[in-house]
């Protein structure tokens, strides 16, 4: 566990955390250490769960890719921003922080409970940018929008809550 804020500080390489069958938590956020230098994390904890309880990156300065790999649960309470977000196809990922941005993709591999209303995931990059569900993903009486290239869902999506989705459309100056 990590109970003060993070420094991704490894330009060359993505920083790796592997477990096994062990809980990963992050109390703090988890941020670059050279500003606009984009750092990659990998978490693999088989089945430990993986909690984020600070913001990961932030609008100004996102992290690189971030890869969630875990049979347990992975929790975001705070906001996401990150070049792209994976996780794994076993296991479920809860968001709670009622943010996710990334310039790419976003592939959800495993089931996605939405815990926080409103909440948006948008992927910002045009021809970069599909946001994809391969397992359920529930947002109960929560708001949603999802913004992407791309939206796509290989399984039920339920919820009583307004569920807005839309075309990301690229900047122009």
């Amino acid at each position: 566990s990590y109970g003060n804020n993070v420094l991704l500080g490894n330009a060359s390489f993505a920083t790796v955390l592997t477990t096994t069958d062990s809980a990963v938590s992050f109390a703090g956020t988890v941020n670059n250490q050279v500003a606009g230098t984009p750092q990659a994390l990998t978490v693999n904890t088989g089945s430990g769960a993986i909690t984020f309880t600070g913001a990961i990156g932030s609008a100004a300065a996102p992290i690189g890719a971030l890869n969630l790999n875990t049979t347990g649960t992975d929790t975001l309470v705070s906001t996401v921003n990150a070049a792209s977000l994976t996780t794994n196809a076993q296991g479920t990922t809860v968001i709670q922080g009622g943010q996710v941005t990334t310039s790419g993709a976003q592939t959800y591999g495993d089931n996605v409970t939405i815990g926080a209303t409103p909440t948006t995931l948008t992927a910002t990059t045009a021809g970069a940018s599909t946001i994809s569900f391969s397992g359920t993903l529930a947002h109960g009486a929560n708001v949603l929008t999802i913004t992407g290239d791309g939206i796509d869902f290989a399984n039920n999506v339920t919820g009583t809550g307004a569920l807005t989705l839309q075309g990301a459309t690229a900047a122009s100056t």
